[in-house]
């Protein structure tokens, strides 16, 4: 690639995992290693001024000097007159720069008529006033109390009144804040399914977004001896967080595959290697949103039993069917003629698929393609298949067969 080319790939990908910003800090092209400090705002306060001291130190003058650049800009205190008109470089400014009171005032007053959440993304600011900090805790927008949840610097008075938060979602924020103990915690009425946290694949819901390409996971593992305690602990999400861990122990796998949340399970089956088939089919079976086909790639997926579910009411469940080696030639050719497209599809590339139907699917305009994938295809069916085709008047001769 050329330096643009990397440029915009780091750029790219530090903005889809920001495990990549370390990453590309230490990268051969000094393009992509100043790139690396737009990105340190997502990174943990440790993390982010070790990647800022090794720039600060960096052989190449334009590093050093764009790393100085972004050094004096932590340093200064922000005027209105800074903020970026860019969404994504707005809200990082107020949460990661100092500002002056001005500009305080001013991004209360802009988000009381607009709602753009900048008043969220700086109640996570560390440089905040402390009476600026205290009167967000009284703040009409949820979000902007959540924001304050997750804070390392709360009181224990502060974190008690997020705790008992007459909104479900703050409480739930709170309830996975590091300095409550398990007892505090358990004493939170919180609803999981509202929070921004931990949910299958990394997504943002336990729903129907993006079920191939995932585009934000967890920034670094944490310590193996924090997984084992949230394995345990009475909060969901932070069995969650556990659950996507893949150190877990044999024993911490095992009991987190009968946890009672659907979401540890699910993240569990996605993320452990050892994750056990029957938990995996379970999540395959329970679970409909992001990442569900993400199970079929695990590689203790089953492949055993599976022709019993050939009447399931879901149809990405029957045509796990054409998977078991023990699914009968008579039971595959039944599901060739199924409602369901994609029960179709499987079928027609499963090799226990009797041969006469394989051939005649040849000619399904929506099943020849599986059909002549179907290694049961004998190699000189496809000789004389394709030795007698010839391209009607409409198509291309270049046409692939």
């Amino acid at each position: 690639m050329t330096a643009d080319e990397l440029h915009t790939e780091a750029i790219e990908a530090m903005s889809r995992d920001r495990r990549s910003v370390p990453v590309a800090a230490r990268h051969p092209e000094p393009r992509v290693r100043t790139a690396a400090l737009d990105a340190l705002g997502m990174l943990d306060e440790a993390t982010r001024d070790a990647v800022k001291q090794a720039l600060l130190r960096d052989p190449a003058p334009e590093v050093r000097a764009a790393a100085a650049r972004y050094d004096a800009d932590l340093a200064r205190v922000h005027e209105p007159a800074d903020l970026p008109r860019n969404g994504y470089a707005y809200r990082g400014l107020l949460r990661e720069r100092r500002l002056s009171r001005p500009l305080i005032a001013h991004v209360l007053a802009i988000d009381a008529d607009d709602g753009v959440g900048g008043v969220s993304a700086m109640a996570g600011n560390r440089t905040l006033p402390p009476d600026v900090l205290e009167a967000l805790f009284d703040h009409p927008s949820p979000d902007v109390r959540c924001s304050l949840a997750v804070r390392d610097d709360l009181s224990r008075a502060q974190l008690r009144r997020l705790a008992a938060d007459s909104d479900v979602a703050v409480r739930t924020a709170a309830s996975t804040h590091p300095r409550l103990t398990e007892t505090e915690r358990a004493a939170i009425d919180i609803d999981a399914s509202t929070s921004r946290e931990h949910r299958p694949h990394g997504l943002i819901e336990f729903s129907n977004r993006r079920d191939e390409h995932p585009w934000m996971r967890p920034s670094t593992l944490p310590p193996p001896e924090q997984s084992l305690r949230w394995a345990t602990s009475v909060n969901t999400l932070l069995r969650r967080r556990a659950a996507a861990d893949p150190r877990l122990p044999a024993d911490i796998v095992a009991a987190l595959a009968q946890d009672t949340d659907l979401g540890v399970r699910v993240l569990l089956a996605q993320h452990h290697p050892a994750a056990p088939p029957a938990l995996l089919l379970r999540s395959y079976r329970e679970y409909k949103g992001g990442g569900r086909a993400r199970l079929l790639a695990m590689p203790n997926f089953p492949t055993t039993d599976l022709a019993p579910l050939a009447d399931d009411p879901d149809p990405a469940v029957r045509r796990l069917a054409a998977r078991d080696p023990l699914a009968t030639p008579a039971l595959v050719e039944r599901l060739t003629h199924d409602p369901a497209l994609k029960v179709r599809r499987a079928m027609a590339a499963c090799p226990r698929l009797p041969l006469p139907r394989i051939v005649a699917l040849l000619d399904d305009p929506d099943l020849a393609e599986p059909a002549a994938a179907n290694p049961a295809l004998p190699t000189d069916m496809m000789r004389q298949r394709l030795t007698t085709a010839r391209p009607t008047p409409h198509e291309p001769t270049h046409r692939r067969p």
